[in-house]
């Protein structure tokens, strides 16, 4: 074999070996993005540290002119301690007469609702931190005279509630947490006859503790 063709053999034989490592590249390439586009996009990314609480709140604030007492109790599960998501519910009583003579002083207004919790935490690490809870749910209302075993249909009203809030926690312990704040209850009108139909859209304020892994 003389020089030429072996010179023809050599650069055959690179040019065979450079189409089949760029081809492998493609190929590798291709797998690579094809398996990227397959996998699930998620909102939380990375490693996820799981946390779980449960909390009891008892908050106040006005109906009108007279005092509301709420009391209530939450189930979250916590994402890489910065966002809380689980359930809520409340109860709600206020001795609220209107002033109307077909009322007595006894008459009173009662009730609970419940639903979606959604809490972002700010600094979770901190000793003292903040926090952004909103509540999504709904519930009923009940009017009546304390005297009354049974309740008259017309005086239960279905409502939708949602309340955004504001909180300041303090890590108490590893296991335990307190916190002090405000919520704005937003209300659906309720239809009671001789009530203004937004009288329970108003600020309340209060405190809770939550016990759990954070």
């Amino acid at each position: 074999m003389n020089t030429f063709f072996k010179r023809e053999l050599i650069l055959i034989l690179l040019s065979q070996i450079l189409f089949i490592t760029f081809l492998s590249a493609q190929i590798e390439e291709m797998e690579v993005d094809e398996k990227r586009h397959s996998e699930l996009n998620t909102l939380i990314k990375g490693k996820v540290h799981h946390g779980v609480y449960l909390g009891l709140h008892v908050y106040g604030g006005p109906m009108e002119k007279s005092p509301t007492l709420l009391i209530g109790g939450d189930l979250a599960w916590i994402a890489n301690r910065s966002l809380a998501i689980g359930f809520t519910a409340s109860a709600l009583y206020s001795e609220h007469t209107p002033n109307l003579p077909d009322y007595s002083e006894d008459f009173f207004v009662t009730g609970g609702y419940g639903g979606l919790l959604l809490k972002p935490i700010l600094f979770p690490k901190l000793p003292v931190h903040l926090t952004l809870p909103v509540r999504i749910g709904g519930g009923a209302m009940v009017i009546g005279d304390p005297d009354q075993v049974d309740y008259d249909l017309d005086n239960i009203d279905p409502i939708f509630v949602l309340e955004p809030g504001l909180e300041i926690e303090f890590n108490l312990l590893k296991r335990l947490r307190i916190g002090v704040g405000a919520r704005y209850r937003y209300t659906s009108d309720i239809k009671f006859d001789d009530f203004e139909k937004d009288i329970l859209r108003n600020w309340s304020a209060g405190v809770s503790i939550m016990a759990g892994r954070f």
